[in-house]
């Protein structure tokens, strides 16, 4: 029964350091985020002007309009990637700060849990001193005969 006792008292206690070692790394984790800065919002520029080239394009000959033409199709092309890239930054910065706080919420509750594991542990030790006693002196206590 002693015997018992012991082996899950060590067992808890390689639990427990298993447990410590995964909240260190957490914080770890926690920390680089923390440490990292946050990239700078890019921001689309709405109401652009028209450039006075585009203006201009009915006035030039058709061969100049067909470049200019390509050259516009492909700024805008751009612009719209940069849109897209825009919307993915922002996701992704929505992600990070949930991300955060889901480690600040997973390293609260693992702070607890060792609490209260090293509770239970201090309990499991005290039992285990009070077994260990009360068996080593009914070994010393000798047999009665009746008479």
């Amino acid at each position: 029964m002693a015997e018992d006792a012991i082996a899950r008292q060590e067992q808890m206690a390689v639990e427990l350091k298993q447990v410590r070692i995964q909240i260190d790394e957490l914080a770890n984790k926690v920390n680089e985020l923390a440490a990292r800065p946050l990239p700078q919002p890019v921001t689309p520029l709405l109401g652009m002007e028209k450039p006075a080239a585009q203006m201009a394009v009915s006035s030039r000959r058709p061969a100049e309009n067909l470049q200019l033409n390509k050259i516009q199709s492909q700024l805008d092309q751009q612009g719209k990637a940069i849109d897209q890239q825009a919307k993915a930054i922002a996701d992704t910065r929505n992600q990070l700060y949930s991300t955060r706080g889901d480690l600040s919420n997973t390293h609260a509750e693992l702070t607890t849990s060792i609490a209260r594991t090293h509770e239970e542990l201090l309990l499991l030790q005290k039992k285990g001193a009070i077994i260990t006693s009360l068996t080593s002196t009914s070994r010393n206590i000798p047999a009665r005969r009746l008479a």
